[in-house]
């Protein structure tokens, strides 16, 4: 039983997913600013917060970019759901397997690739920056850019992130924050 549920709660996942995307109208804020470091930077570190990591594989479904998720059990149905939207994971976090995920992430960029993060995941505390994604940028050179969206319906969990499930027939609008670059002398402590 539970090797069916890892297959098949991840595909009903993607296909409400799926379901909500079709069914919803996007907007995009600053959009130029990703369009520049798509044209400039090419391979960058999107940041995002924990609770609003849903719609993301919708919004970037069929990309070449990766997103590091937990090896916790339900990271692994995040995982599998990330996979379905074709875009690729990297597992770890910074109780459980951080390093590995860290290098493997810095690899990634390496080649040319976007990674996608959330600096105050897994276990919070909410909307605070861990220092992993500082560290990551510094080594190599690569800049962070925020990224977020907000939806008309939603189910909101009042758990630690106040994790967002966006709900069919919405409006969003993603937005992205101003491009950060961390210089290899920059103080890490100040920036997280």
């Amino acid at each position: 039983m539970p090797a069916l549920s890892s297959r098949l709660i991840p595909r009903l996942a993607w296909l409400f997913l799926t379901f909500v995307g079709r069914t919803s109208r996007i907007r995009w804020h600053r959009l130029d600013l990703r369009q520049k470091c798509d044209t400039e930077q090419r391979s960058f570190i999107y940041a995002f917060w924990h609770g609003r990591q849903v719609f993301f594989p919708w919004v970037y479904r069929k990309t070449d970019s990766y997103t590091i998720v937990s090896k916790s059990k339900d990271g692994e149905y995040i995982a599998r759901v990330i996979e379905l939207s074709g875009m690729g994971t990297v597992r770890g976090s910074s109780s459980r397997g951080g390093m590995r995920a860290f290098m493997e992430l810095k690899e990634k960029l390496d080649e040319g690739k976007v990674v996608g993060v959330t600096p105050d995941g897994p276990r919070g505390p909410f909307h605070a920056i861990a220092p992993g994604v500082i560290h990551l940028a510094q080594m190599t050179g690569k800049v962070i850019l925020p990224i977020t969206y907000s939806a008309r319906f939603k189910l909101i969990f009042h758990n630690w992130d106040c994790f967002w499930v966006p709900l069919p027939f919405n409006s969003f609008v993603v937005g992205y924050g101003r491009p950060m670059k961390i210089s290899p002398d920059d103080n890490v402590e100040s920036k997280s």
